[in-house]
């Protein structure tokens, strides 16, 4: 508890150098989650750094955590340890995988994702279609830089699949539909 205390006192502090010493806490099951909120909070390269380091060696809930940290920070370096885990027998993991990947913008894992999109459970389904929109967006509208390319075609592949989806898939129909009106234009 005292730790947790003090990790969410340095987070509010905005102590980044403290980052490392942050970064022991993210295998401690009290403390995961206090120490991957202060490092997202403190972004930069030694806060991904400890993200997947610890992420590489993480099981259940605090792999999960993990997960969502690597996507928050869109760390990069993380999508080889992370695509493994989009294909876990394990739901939560999978899922916290595969919002990641989209979340990060790994253009790489569009089929993953679109493949999700129509799994027979809708929450999967609905994680893998705002997993895929955030993906298709910032392809759409990524700067050049480490973590994303500018890649319109990425984008309309990903917005025509999701209009050539069954009626059924409503929201999934929209959001490629809105989408090909955006990278198409007139």
């Amino acid at each position: 508890a005292t730790r947790g205390f003090l990790i969410r006192e340095l987070q509010t502090a905005r102590a980044v150098e403290a980052a490392s010493a942050i970064g022991a806490s993210l295998l401690e099951a009290e403390n995961s989650e206090y120490a991957a909120q202060a490092l997202v909070a403190f972004g930069g390269d030694a806060a991904a750094e400890s993200v997947r380091t610890a992420l590489a060696k993480a099981e259940g809930k605090i792999r999960v955590t993990l997960e969502q940290a690597a996507g928050t920070l869109r760390d990069v370096k993380a999508v080889p340890l992370l695509k493994p885990l989009a294909t876990s027998e394990d739901r939560d993991v999978r899922l916290g995988a595969l919002a990641a990947l989209g979340n990060i913008g790994d253009v790489g894992s569009v089929d993953m994702l679109l493949k999700g999109v129509s799994s027979t459970s809708s929450y999967e389904g609905q994680v893998c279609l705002d997993a895929v929109i955030k993906l298709a967006l910032s392809c759409e509208a990524a700067k050049a830089t480490a973590e994303a390319v500018k890649d319109p075609a990425t984008a309309e592949k990903i917005y025509t699949t999701l209009w050539g989806l069954p009626e059924e898939q409503r929201a999934a129909r929209c959001a490629g539909l809105q989408g090909l009106a955006r990278v198409q234009g007139d």
